[in-house]
């Protein structure tokens, strides 16, 4: 055990001594030098670190979307891009044009633009400065040392205020609808005139949101255009048209509640094949016109109206003379009544129904009148003298007299002939107005007289003369009535009456036969009077008249007279 150990520790010292002396000044020198080299290395590392650690620019020849930024801070390389950007959009707008001629103009302000550089000013700073130690220091050494270059490429982003643009959109597509033109017409004096217009145009506001959103954020400034196509009123219904335009004239006539006439109309008509045709071949926005074919009224408002009520037809005056007051009340009442009536062509005319029941409920007074051949006094005494003086009017006024009978007894105010009675319940008087225009009745007491005109239209001016017979006395029926010297005494007398008319050069038109507007009359005598005549001598006596007998068509009446 001791001589192994021993010789372990003989060996080890060889092994020392032997390798002391294998270390030659070469191998020094040669270490040494490597330790120098190795030094400078490592200084030299340390020192581009430092280098690379203090820069800050931008590495040379680094680009940025075909933007250089060599060498330029953080702060100068962000100005330059924004520069650019803003550059690309100084006076910037985009247009679209639109139907009818409408064009929105859109620019950066008005939808709040906004830039955004923050990649690619990230990615020309972040160039060299990211990566292993290794990688960096390569990237430092090439580009600060061997000019090498680097294109980059970063997307540089642009935002705008949907809503901003969205509501001018719609604000401009609004308008435009309203701008949309319908179909109207409008009727001149020689044609219709009737716009083509458009029923539809669905504008996609979408699309033209969508078109603008790309121009503006593509710095596109070509003008847009956007087709849309209208939908013009071809199927416009002339037809209708025709029926609620077309028409044949109105003429005026005359309205009672207004006093006047009527308004009159032109008649309209146009030919509807024609027309279809012109409207075929018409663009949006063209008028067509059609020719309109008219007719005038036979009588417009205005003619009628100068033409109402202008003449005095007839007219005829009777003396109130020898009258009570309350006669003359009730004469006025009746004027007062009949001034109310307005006569239509083919209108008749009742005095009963116009001035209703004489009593003392309606506001009659009592005044002297003829019953069963006795002057009593009686409600409404004295409109018989208006009631008589009418038929006179009637008469020079050349109109239609239905109904006419004469009092019992003669009259003091008209000469035999030409009076008319009534009575409630019993004689009327009636007539038509035959004529072509309204007729109004104007009756009036004036200066002791009693007054009566009919008021209407007169085109043709003729000119009525009254007629009369002869007065032939009549006898009593039994002939047993005879004065003192025995002659037969007269009762009452009859008399004949009829019309001539003449037109305005004075010929005579009708009445020569004397049977136009003829009309019999007999009256009695009081009993005073035919007592009279009886008491009379022969001598005073006077003359039956060698007037022919009558026809027995007398019209005379039997129970009030007035």
């Amino acid at each position: 055990m001791p001589l192994i150990g021993k010789e372990d520790t003989i060996d080890n010292e060889k092994k020392k001594k032997h390798s002391r002396r294998g270390l030659s000044p070469a191998a020094i020198a040669a270490v040494i030098l490597a330790a120098l080299l190795l030094g400078s290395a490592l200084g030299a590392v340390l020192y581009l670190n430092n280098a690379m650690r203090s820069m800050n620019t931008v590495y040379p020849g680094v680009s940025v979307n075909g933007v250089e930024l060599s060498n330029l801070t953080h702060e100068e390389a962000e100005k330059v891009l924004t520069e650019l950007e803003e550059g690309a959009y100084r006076g910037y707008s985009v247009s679209v044009k639109l139907p009818m001629n409408t064009t929105l103009s859109v620019s950066v302000e008005d939808v709040n633009l906004q830039l955004h550089i923050e990649d690619a000013l990230n990615a020309a700073w972040d160039y060299g400065r990211s990566g292993s130690w290794f990688q960096r220091l390569t990237a430092y050494v090439r580009h600060r040392y061997f000019a090498a270059t680097a294109e980059l490429s970063a997307p540089t982003s642009r935002s705008l205020d949907e809503a901003a643009l969205k509501s001018l959109v719609g604000d401009t597509v609004t308008a435009l609808n309203d701008k949309l033109v319908r179909s109207s017409y409008r009727i001149g004096k020689y044609s219709i005139n009737i716009l083509k217009g458009a029923f539809a145009m669905n504008v996609d506001e979408g699309k033209i949101i969508e078109v603008l959103r790309a121009a503006i954020l593509d710095a596109d400034p070509t003008p847009i255009v956007y087709e849309q196509e209208l939908k013009t009123d071809e199927g416009v219904d002339l037809e209708r048209l025709h029926a609620e335009l077309c028409h044949e004239s109105v003429s005026s006539v005359y309205d009672p509640a207004t006093g006047q006439g009527t308004p009159s109309e032109q008649g309209l008509d146009f030919d509807l094949e024609e027309a279809k045709k012109l409207w075929a071949a018409a663009a949006y926005g063209e008028t067509v016109a059609i020719p309109l074919i008219t007719s005038e009224p036979e009588m417009s408002q205005d003619e009628l109206n100068a033409l109402l009520f202008r003449d005095v037809l007839g007219e005829k005056s009777t003396s109130l003379a020898g009258s009570t007051q309350n006669r003359i009340n009730n004469v006025t009442k009746a004027c007062e009544k009949l001034s109310a009536v307005t006569l239509q062509p083919g209108e008749t005319f009742s005095y009963n129904d116009c001035l209703g029941q004489r009593n003392a409920e309606n506001g009659w007074w009592t005044a002297g009148a003829y019953v069963d051949g006795q002057v009593v006094e009686e409600y409404g005494g004295g409109i018989c003298q208006v009631s008589s003086t009418l038929f006179v009017a009637c008469l020079l006024s050349d109109v239609k007299i239905n109904t006419r009978s004469c009092h019992y007894f003669p009259v003091s105010y008209l000469p035999a002939g030409y009076d008319a009675t009534v009575s409630w319940g019993g004689p009327e008087y009636k007539f038509t107005n035959d004529r072509e225009y309204p007729i109004r009745i104007h009756a009036f007491v004036e200066n002791g007289s009693v007054t009566v005109q009919l008021i209407g239209t007169d085109l043709e001016h003729n000119t009525v003369e009254l007629c009369s017979s002869d007065i032939e006395e009549l006898e009593a029926e039994d002939k047993t009535m005879v004065d003192n010297a025995g002659n037969v005494v007269t009762v009452g007398y009859r008399v004949t009456i009829w019309c001539k008319v003449y037109d305005a050069d004075g010929k005579l038109i009708k009445g020569g036969n004397g049977d136009y507007h003829k009309y019999y009359s007999v009256y009695n005598y009081h009993t005073e009077d035919i007592e009279a005549k009886l008491a009379k001598k022969s001598e005073d006596v006077p003359e039956i008249s060698d007037t022919p007998i009558f026809p027995e068509e007398d019209g005379g009446g039997e129970e009030i007279w007035w």
